[in-house]
C-alpha cells in the first residue's frame, strides 16, 4: 500500500492511501470470512465462502455485503505505514470505486494520540467519587420475570395467617423440560 500524509491544522493529518488489486482481493477476503463466520456460514472443502453464502444464505454478490467491512480492513494497514496512533478511527473516504481485482484509492484525516512527558515522576493523587449503582430497576425487571413465569396452584383452599406453617412442593421447567435440581417435595 502507498501511502503519503499531510500535515493539516490542529494536529490532523491527511493520508492519501493507495491500495494494490490483491490488497483489496485480501481485505475483501478477510471481510467475507468475517462475515460468513458471523452468520453461522462454516468453511467446508472445496466451497469458497462466496458459493457457501450463496447456499446457505442466499447472497449472490458478497463483495457488496462486505465492501465497507473491507474498506475498514484497509484502514489500519494505512495507519501502520506511516506509524500513527490514531486518538480515534478514522472514516475512510473513497476517492474511487472499490472493485475486486482493481487498485483503491481514498483519503483518511487522522487525530493523532497526543504523547505526554511527565515533568516529574513524584506520586501523583486523584481523587474520584464513589460510583453509586442504582439496583432498582434491575429488582423491577426480576420481579416482571417471576411474575410471568410462575404459576401458583394452591392444594388447601385456607388461606395462611401469622403463626401458620406450611409445606411447599416445587417444580421448576425449563421449555416444557423438567429442572430436578430445582424441583422440591417440601
Amino acid at each position: 500500500m502507498r501511502v503519503t500524509e499531510k500535515k493539516l491544522a490542529d494536529g490532523v493529518i491527511k493520508l492519501e492511501c493507495e491500495a494494490t488489486a490483491i490488497e483489496v482481493n485480501n481485505a475483501l477476503k478477510e471481510a467475507g470470512e468475517a462475515f460468513a463466520l458471523s452468520m453461522g456460514v462454516r468453511p467446508e472443502p472445496g466451497k469458497s465462502i462466496e458459493q457457501l453464502c450463496q447456499e446457505q444464505l442466499g447472497i449472490a454478490d458478497l463483495d457488496k455485503i462486505v465492501e465497507m467491512n473491507a474498506i475498514e480492513v484497509l484502514v489500519p494497514r494505512a495507519l501502520d505505514r506511516r506509524n500513527l496512533v490514531p486518538a480515534f478511527p478514522p472514516k475512510a473516504t473513497p476517492s474511487v470505486k472499490f472493485e475486486r481485482g482493481k487498485k483503491f484509492s481514498f483519503a483518511l484525516n487522522v487525530t493523532v494520540k497526543p504523547t505526554y512527558e511527565l515533568t516529574s515522576y513524584e506520586p501523583v493523587e486523584i481523587t474520584v467519587a464513589p460510583f453509586v449503582f442504582d439496583e432498582s430497576p434491575i429488582n423491577q425487571q426480576l420481579e416482571e420475570i417471576a411474575k410471568n413465569s410462575v404459576t401458583y396452584v394452591a392444594t388447601d383452599a385456607k388461606p395462611l395467617t401469622a403463626g401458620d406453617a406450611c409445606s411447599i412442593a416445587m417444580k421448576c421447567f425449563d421449555d416444557g423440560e423438567e429442572i430436578k435440581a430445582l424441583t422440591c417435595e417440601d
